[in-house]
């Protein structure tokens, strides 16, 4: 059974005018009514999403009162308590207390606490992903008297930080992806930032080399002209390691410039072998990822395929139904026989790419033996190179091919780290497609339009299109027919959506927040529809925030509610007579943070 946020309390204190008031509330429908507009009975229902984080369209006036909120609530009998101060947030429950001055910790919270764990890609950063701050949790639960009658999903404010987020939101409310499936996709994506990470490095470093050639080019020179003009350089050198991979010349009568310059020749043509090493090693590096994933994706289809035989060989029928996507498929002996021989193909591709994977790791490990070879002799002609003048004219001499060493051997780490973190994302992927496989999809669908059909009965409402729009689709249902039909079409598809998010998702329910249904003057008798639609035809255990002006039909729904607040002029939303004790109670909780 779906676990439900459940609210208990909340207390509202306007700091510049020193007024305030407390709200208790009851499981089922609570009831904000009044017989004239401005009293407050909006401004109640978005005190409890601003108590969470979210920002709904407030006026100047309210803005100006600039409230503080405590709210109180449970999940799965556990109770929590929320107090907000501007930007600062005090959550606590039974045992443990949680201060946040940071709005992104504090939304990673109540993600956790609610299970909602959908994850949103940054305006303008294609490696940025952030986990969906509360607010995206209750836009599918709240409709706002002034915006969210006209346009789905448009009744809190300052959702534009995030590209694109209707589809992924509306897939983790009505269960077609899970915190199962958000983790994987989280993981994907912090990898593939690593990578871009990776990518812009190496493109920095290779720009860099560049420009220190170019820096170092007129010193380099300079360092060899001052050899050639110096007379009183020893003429003794030490003697090259016989095994070196690139031997110099055999000439005994070579002089010590002679032999300056045949050692920088080696040990530039030798830097050259070692970079092309580096070069045929990050090569084999990005088959070997190729090849790997090639045999992931192999096996996983052997995998299915076993699986196709063994579900076709328990079904005794000539055509059997795939239980994921309801398509049905022939069952004879020759179909069985022809799964098999495409395992067996698979198999012996399998084996082909597995014995490349085994060449490529072999090619791999004598690179890095080269490498290692060309190191030591490198090493040797550093040393001989070293007793011809000081270290510090030594070290500018070699700038340049230390540095494209140091570059080479950093870039060649990149390109690892890009390899190693691919294969990764290959994997996560694999086991994120098995997830996603799993999700009955064709059965939310169904339940969708099949709840789309049952309050269009109840609400009285035609359906905008004969195939019934999918939870998609909620465009379809902002504009069918004239303005009265719209909200009740607009109310439709919000209820169905409900109802599919009370039956598929693992995330914790929330209360629905319905605010002056009687949108456009309903006629009595669809008015008395919607209203019948709250009283009977919600899901189990709903609890409802509705707002309401004073009605004939609005006094006998008053009879199915469990709490009734009546605003009237002489009793706004919020008077000064008990503020002091408020606040004192207020204080009180934030006191046991310090």
């Amino acid at each position: 059974m779906a676990k439900k946020l459940v609210l208990k309390k909340l207390t509202i204190l306007a700091t510049t005018e020193k007024s305030g008031n407390q709200f208790t509330f009851g499981n089922g429908i609570n009831l904000i009514t009044s017989s004239e507009n401005s009293v407050g009975k909006s401004s109640l229902i978005k005190s409890i999403l601003s108590s969470f984080g979210a920002e709904p369209f407030y006026d100047k006036r309210w803005r100006d009162l600039q409230c503080n909120y405590l709210i109180e609530f449970c999940i799965a009998d556990k109770h929590y308590k929320i107090a907000r101060l501007k930007n600062e947030f005090y959550l606590s429950n039974d045992s443990n207390k949680f201060y946040y001055d940071n709005f992104k910790d504090f939304s990673k919270k109540i993600s956790e606490l609610l299970n909602f764990n959908p994850i949103l890609k940054t305006r303008g950063d294609d490696y940025i992903y952030d986990i969906a701050p509360p607010a995206y949790y209750f836009i599918s639960f709240y409709i706002d008297q002034i915006k969210g009658w006209a346009k789905a999903f448009s009744s809190l404010d300052k959702l534009g930080q995030y590209e694109s987020w209707h589809n992924p939101i509306l897939d983790y409310h009505v269960g077609l992806t899970n915190s199962n499936i958000m983790n994987f996709k989280l993981k994907i994506s912090e990898y593939k930032k690593l990578n871009h990470s990776a990518e812009r490095k190496k493109e920095k470093v290779l720009d860099s080399i560049t420009l220190v050639r170019e820096l170092l080019a007129d010193r380099v020179s300079s360092f060899e002209n001052e050899i050639l003009n110096d007379k009183s350089i020893s003429t003794t050198t030490k003697s090259l390691n016989n095994s070196a991979i690139i031997q110099p010349s055999d000439n005994s009568k070579l002089s010590n410039i002679d032999e300056l310059n045949e050692v920088k020749k080696l040990y530039e043509e030798t830097l050259n072998i070692r970079k092309e090493k580096y070069d045929q090693l990050a090569l084999v590096k990005e088959n070997l990822i190729e090849f790997k994933n090639q045999s992931k994706f192999i096996n996983s289809n052997i995998i299915e395929l076993q699986n196709d035989y063994y579900f076709s060989v328990e079904s005794l029928d000539d055509v059997v139904e795939c239980p994921l996507c309801g398509v049905s498929h022939n069952n004879t002996l020759e179909n069985r026989t022809d799964i098999l021989l495409d395992a067996d193909k698979l198999n012996n591709l399998l084996s082909e790419v597995n014995l490349e994977i085994e060449t490529k790791e072999k090619n791999a490990s004598e690179i890095k033996k080269s490498i290692q070879l060309l190191d030591n002799q490198l090493l040797e002609y550093d040393n001989s190179i070293n007793s011809f003048n000081s270290f510090e004219d030594t070290i500018n001499f070699y700038s340049n091919q230390i540095i494209e060493d140091k570059s080479q051997r950093f870039i060649s780490k990149q390109i690892e780290i890009i390899g190693e973190n691919t294969i990764s994302i290959a994997s996560l992927e694999d086991d994120l497609k098995k997830l996603e496989e799993s999700i009955d999809k064709k059965s939310i669908n169904n339940s969708f339009k099949e709840a789309i059909q049952y309050y269009s009965n109840k609400l009285s409402i035609s359906i905008p299109d004969q195939s019934i729009p999918s939870f998609k689709q909620y465009s379809k249902y902002e504009k069918n027919g004239g303005a009265a039909d719209s909200a009740r079409s607009l109310l439709m598809y919000y209820l169905s959506l409900y109802s599919v998010i009370s039956k598929y998702s693992d995330e914790v329910i929330s209360p629905l927040f319905i605010d002056t249904p009687n949108q456009q003057e309903q006629s009595v008798e669809n008015y008395l529809r919607i209203l019948n639609s709250f009283k009977n035809d919600l899901p189990n255990d709903t609890q409802l925030f509705l707002g309401a002006m004073e009605h004939p039909l609005i006094d006998e729904f008053k009879e199915s509610c469990s709490k009734i607040y009546v605003l009237q002029d002489y009793q706004k939303l919020l008077n000064t007579k008990n503020y002091d004790n408020l606040l004192t109670e207020f204080n009180s909780y934030i006191s046991t943070f310090a």
